[in-house]
């Protein structure tokens, strides 16, 4: 769902902060309040549905940022778990296997092998922009009378999908990538 390339509706920003030790360029509280600025004239009007998906790396830098100044209000992160939760409309989820960009800004293909001058990125989805495909439901239930372990048995019912997003339309899309030292 990330854009190949950065345009003018799906943009494409690199990191600018101090190296990580690592030859990799923090992410900055900077960095993404101008990668949000870039999303603001796209005229995407449903301010609920404004989805990033930090790398582990990305969340590692902010919090690193946040702790360098005392005015970083717009952010929040659970004091408990770590977990970044928003940045004023963007709502912020963290995962491991974000897509692969290579030394020249081109998206890398999933399953791609990283070389070291490859980069994670973190990801921008607009709701209205995806589509989900499901492709297969599971439903697992769990009957009262096979509950050995509660004082008052109950049942259990929990349901899984697995499905792809897909794009509908190429805008509202967009990445920040980690730039090379």
């Amino acid at each position: 769902m990330c854009p190949p390339k950065g345009s003018n509706s799906m943009p494409v920003i690199r990191t600018t902060g101090a190296d990580d030790g690592t030859g990799r360029k923090r992410m900055t509280y900077a960095d993404l309040l101008n990668f949000y600025n870039r999303l603001s004239p796209l005229n995407m009007l449903d301010g609920t549905s404004w989805n990033f998906v930090l790398n582990s790396e990305h969340r590692a830098d902010l919090m690193v940022d946040k702790a360098s100044t005392s005015n970083y209000r717009d952010i929040e992160f659970d004091k408990t778990t770590g977990e970044v939760s928003r940045f004023f409309k963007l709502r912020l989820f963290e995962n491991n296997d974000t897509p692969l960009y290579d030394v020249a800004g081109n998206l890398k293909s999933l399953g791609a092998n990283k070389i070291a001058t490859d980069q994670n990125a973190s990801i921008f989805f607009y709701g209205p922009s995806t589509v989900y495909h499901i492709e297969q439901v599971m439903i697992l239930f769990n009957d009262m009378r096979t509950d050995v372990i509660s004082k008052d048995p109950e049942s259990k019912v929990r349901l899984h999908t697995y499905g792809l997003c897909d794009k509908k339309q190429e805008h509202g899309f967009g990445a920040v990538i980690s730039a090379n030292v």
